[in-house]
């Protein structure tokens, strides 16, 4: 009866991992797409405000950015608690690229906003 107890804890390990990290993949999908929304309202600002006129809308990049690197942060740690289980995790790999990708935009966004204005 010993390795049936030992199994069922197993399995109730697993669950539990599982659970924690489908929870976390739904925190940085949510962050993800919060920092896409924030790109796209980015671009259209800056798409009807001459760039490098108001330094202060580096601010809504800037929160923009902090939001992407909050949802980064959290499809890496899904991604490390996959790694140490020798397992991969699709959707926080997914997360992750597209995280990086829309950080980097905002950051494109805000280096060129802000050089402008002070040239």
């Amino acid at each position: 009866m010993g390795y049936f107890d030992y199994l069922e804890s197993k399995n109730m390990a697993i669950q539990k991992d599982t659970a924690f990290a489908q929870s976390y993949n739904k925190v940085s999908m949510w962050l993800t797409i919060s920092s896409f929304a924030m790109l796209i309202i980015n671009i259209l600002i800056f798409s009807f405000v001459q760039v490098g006129t108001i330094v202060w809308l580096d601010i809504l990049v800037v929160a923009g950015i902090a939001v992407g690197i909050a949802g980064i942060t959290f499809a890496l740690k899904v991604r490390a608690m996959a790694k140490r289980k020798h397992d991969r995790n699709s959707l926080a790999n997914f997360l992750a690229i597209w995280g990086v990708l829309f950080v980097l935009l905002e950051l494109i966004i805000l280096v060129i906003n802000t050089w402008v204005y002070f040239t």
